[in-house]
C-alpha cells in the first residue's frame, strides 16, 4: 500500500476515505507501506536493512555494549526476534558480542564502524522520507500526531520503565525513536498481535478486501484493488484465498470476459459481520489511551498523511 498511489479526488480515493478514514488498523498498515516506499525512493532503491535489522543495529550503535534486554526494549522486538537479528548481524560482521567478565552467559553488543555509518545513512533517508510524508501537517499537528502514535503504540509505558533508564546514551536513543515510521511499526505490531489473537487466520488485509467488495459488489477486481490502494498481484492472491474458502464469488464480465467481478457469498457476508464487530473491539482497545477528542484528532491527522 502507498499513500502516493491513491488520490482522494477519484472514486478509489473516495472509497478509501468512506471505508477506512476511521480504521486505525488500515491507516497504520498503509502508513508503514508508505514509509517504506518513500524511503526506497530517497535511497534510489530498496533499503539495505530491513526495519527489524535497522532497529536492532540502531540500538547497538546508540547504546554501545547493549545487552539483549536493552536491544529488545529499544527496538521494541521480542527476545527471540532480537536474538535472530543479532546473530545475523554478527555473521555479516556488523555486530560483535563481548562476553561479560563476571557472567559469561551475558553478552554486550557493539557495532562495527562500517555498521555505524550504515545506520547513519539509513537514518538520513528515513528522516527525509518522513519529512516528505509529514509535510502536509504544520509543526503543531505533526507533534500531536507523533504524541498520539506514541501513546497508542506504548500504552503500557513499558519503554520508559525498563533497563534503558539511567544513561545519557539510552535517553538520547529513546528520544530518537520518537519518529513517525518507528511509531507506526510498533503501533501496527500491537494492533496486529491483538487481531491475530482474536481473529486467527482471518487477516486484516482479507477483512479490508471483504469490506470493499461489500461496499461495491459485482465490481471488477482491478477496481477493488484501487479501493484498497494495493497492487494487482496482492489483490489476486487475496481473492484466490478468499474464493477457496467460499467467501467470495468471481465471475467474468458480461461485456469483457477479461474482467473478474467480485461479490460476497452468504458465508463471506456472515464472516464480515462477525469480524466487523471484532474490529470495533480491537480498535477500542488500541485507542483506549486517548480520550474522544484525541482519538478524532489522531485518526484525522493519520488519514490526512496516508490517504492522499
Amino acid at each position: 500500500m502507498s499513500s502516493q498511489s491513491s488520490g482522494s479526488a477519484g472514486p478509489a480515493g473516495a472509497l478509501l476515505h468512506e471505508l477506512f478514514a476511521a480504521d486505525v488498523g488500515f491507516l497504520l498498515r498503509t502508513a508503514k507501506s508508505a514509509v517504506q516506499t518513500a524511503q526506497a525512493r530517497y535511497a534510489g532503491g530498496p533499503a539495505e536493512l530491513t526495519p527489524a535489522q535497522f532497529s536492532v543495529l540502531f540500538a547497538v550503535v546508540r547504546v554501545p555494549g547493549a545487552t539483549l534486554g536493552q536491544v529488545c526494549e529499544l527496538a521494541s522486538l521480542s527476545p527471540a526476534t532480537s536474538s535472530v537479528q543479532l546473530a545475523r548481524l554478527a555473521r555479516e560482521g556488523k555486530v560483535v558480542a563481548v562476553t561479560g567478565e563476571q557472567d559469561r552467559r551475558r553478552a554486550f553488543h557493539h557495532a562495527t564502524a562500517p555498521a555505524a555509518r550504515e545506520v547513519e545513512r539509513y537514518l538520513e533517508r528515513l528522516h527525509a522520507a518522513e519529512e516528505a510524508m509529514l509535510a502536509v501537517l504544520d509543526p503543531p499537528a505533526r507533534d500531536r500526531l507523533l504524541t498520539h502514535l506514541d501513546r497508542t503504540a506504548f500504552s503500557d509505558r513499558g519503554r520508559h520503565a525498563g533497563t534503558l533508564d539511567g544513561t545519557p546514551e539510552a535517553a538520547s536513543a529513546v528520544r530518537e525513536t520518537h519518529a513517525f515510521g518507528r511509531l507506526v511499526r510498533v503501533g501496527l505490531q500491537r494492533y496486529g498481535s491483538a487481531w491475530t489473537a482474536r481473529a486467527g487466520t482471518h487477516t486484516p488485509s482479507a477483512h479490508a478486501l471483504l469490506r470493499v467488495v461489500d461496499a461495491r459488489p459485482d465490481r471488477p477486481q482491478r477496481e477493488v484493488g484501487d479501493g484498497l490502494a494495493i497492487d494487482a498481484t496482492s489483490v489476486a492472491g487475496l481473492v484466490s484465498r478468499l474464493r477457496r474458502k467460499g467467501l467470495l464469488t468471481v465471475r467474468t464480465g458480461p461485456d469483457d470476459r477479461r474482467q473478474r467481478l467480485l461479490a460476497l457469498t452468504p458465508q463471506g457476508r456472515e464472516l464480515l459481520v462477525r469480524s466487523e464487530a471484532l474490529r470495533a473491539e480491537i480498535e477500542a482497545d488500541h485507542l483506549r489511551p486517548l480520550d474522544a477528542a484525541a482519538t478524532r484528532d489522531f485518526l484525522r491527522l493519520l488519514a490526512r498523511v496516508v490517504l492522499r
